[in-house]
């Protein structure tokens, strides 16, 4: 029986890794390019494999401040046991379409190891300081001049920059109306010739559980659609080590943007707060620590009287009161 009880956890929202600053593009030497090419390659093969039999996964489903989904997860298996080493990993998601309409989906980061683009995760937008079109005008402050042989062509130039930014703001509205409709299920999703999710760890470190069993964990961000969820790796200290892959089905619902609902629970052996947040870029790597909040999940769902209980929950579209409080 179960005697000590934690209090809830109740997380109203949760940042999207994909609004993070996208780094430079990662330097690699020529071993981790020849290790992370062999990884990816061999997940491209695992695409008509099913399902790895002996894999144990822990997965749990929250919703990202953009609406999609963030799916963190733990993956192991027994006939693909995890060195004591640094691997180098790849995390993969490729949307699974009904065999009548195959997808030609293609990596960026083998495409990016092929020198074909500069930067291996093309899908996580960089956020730079910057000055809207129609706010300075055209030219800078040399413009700015009070002759008169130049204003008319300023005053023009000025009205083309800001006719500029007006289309400018009607695309950006309907690509985000396109968005939310995506993610509600009210409108097919747009193809896209990229896998939705990709990301890779020339380092990565497995977590060693409390009953001893060394487990991957990483966090992957989604729209509503079906996919096959890949995670490959290979030790890095090893040149002869074959390359694993585990691969899972991944069903992720219509993301509703009105009335309360929660996330997956998660039961946890432990919750507690860091001084700081991880920076974006490390948000994969711990993928159930959500803001200061860094979640130890527990590896069964088995409680002795001597465990502490503990949930972790995320109450998604909350509304205000009057009060200003969420009223859930």
């Amino acid at each position: 029986m179960v005697r000590r009880i934690a209090s809830v956890c109740v997380l109203a929202c949760l940042a999207s890794p994909a609004n993070a600053e996208q780094a430079a593009p990662p330097k690699l030497n020529k071993a981790q390019r020849e290790a992370l090419h062999a990884v990816v390659s061999a997940v491209d093969a695992a695409a008509a494999a099913a399902e790895t039999s002996d894999a144990t996964w822990q997965t749990h489903t929250l919703r990202a401040s953009d609406g999609s989904h963030y799916v963190a997860f733990s993956a192991s298996s027994p006939g693909a046991p995890l060195p004591p080493t640094p691997v180098v990993l790849y995390v993969r998601l490729a949307s699974r379409a009904a065999p009548a309409t195959p997808t030609a989906e293609r990596s960026a980061v083998m495409e990016w190891l092929q020198g074909l683009r500069n930067h291996p995760l093309p899908l996580r937008p960089a956020q730079a300081m910057s000055v809207p079109s129609g706010e300075l005008p055209v030219g800078g402050t040399t413009t700015m001049s009070t002759r008169q042989a130049g204003a008319g062509e300023s005053s023009a130039a000025l009205a083309l920059v800001s006719r500029h930014a007006e289309r400018e703001r009607d695309r950006k509205a309907e690509r985000d109306r396109q968005r939310k409709a995506e993610l509600d299920g009210s409108q097919p999703a747009l193809p896209n010739p990229l896998f939705p999710f990709e990301d890779f760890d020339v380092a990565a470190n497995a977590i060693v559980t409390a009953s001893g069993v060394p487990i991957l964990q990483r966090g992957v961000t989604a729209g509503p659609g079906d996919y096959d969820l890949y995670v490959g790796w290979v030790n890095a200290a090893d040149r002869s080590a074959t390359v694993r892959v585990l691969k899972k089905t991944l069903t992720l619902p219509a993301a509703r943007s009105v009335g309360v609902a929660l996330s997956s629970i998660i039961l946890a052996d432990a919750v507690s707060v860091r001084d700081t947040a991880y920076p974006a870029g490390e948000q994969t790597a711990h993928p159930y620590a959500i803001g200061a909040t860094d979640i130890t999940p527990a590896s069964d769902e088995i409680f002795t009287s001597a465990e502490r209980l503990a949930l972790v929950v995320q109450v998604i579209n909350p509304q205000p009161t009057p009060t200003g409080k969420p009223d859930v």
